[in-house]
């Protein structure tokens, strides 16, 4: 998977509706299927001090949004927007293969480090 430049997943898994991250799918790549309606992903709040790592790819083109969400008290940094707490990174027509890649391990939030596909914030 070129996407994840050099990293081995060895785990997949596939969401078609609402999905709270846990830290046990730190590592997985989460591929999301928003082709029957939009999908909204929630991440965990973020542990001080424990590396986490989500990696959420579209499964599907489709006209059903993929909204990633943070917990309430952190933000996701990244995409040239001010963070802010709560607000979510909206991915509105994916196309198969865009993708996120957060990491998360301070009281900032989480931090998009890889990002493919028309992501918005959350207005």
């Amino acid at each position: 998977m070129s996407f994840l430049k050099g990293q081995t997943p060895q785990i997949s898994q596939v969401k078609s509706a609402a999905y709270t991250m846990t830290a046990a799918d730190s590592g997985i790549v989460t591929f999301v299927d928003s082709s029957a309606g939009a999908v909204t992903i929630t991440l965990p709040a973020v542990a001080v001090g424990l590396q986490s790592t989500y990696t959420l790819v579209a499964y599907a083109s489709s006209a059903n949004a993929i909204n990633v969400s943070p917990n309430a008290v952190d933000k996701i940094v990244g995409l040239g927007a001010a963070p802010a707490d709560d607000k979510d990174r909206i991915l509105a027509a994916p196309h198969i293969g865009d993708y996120m890649i957060l990491s998360g391990s301070d009281a900032a939030g989480y931090f998009i480090s890889q990002a493919v596909g028309g992501w918005t914030v959350q207005p």
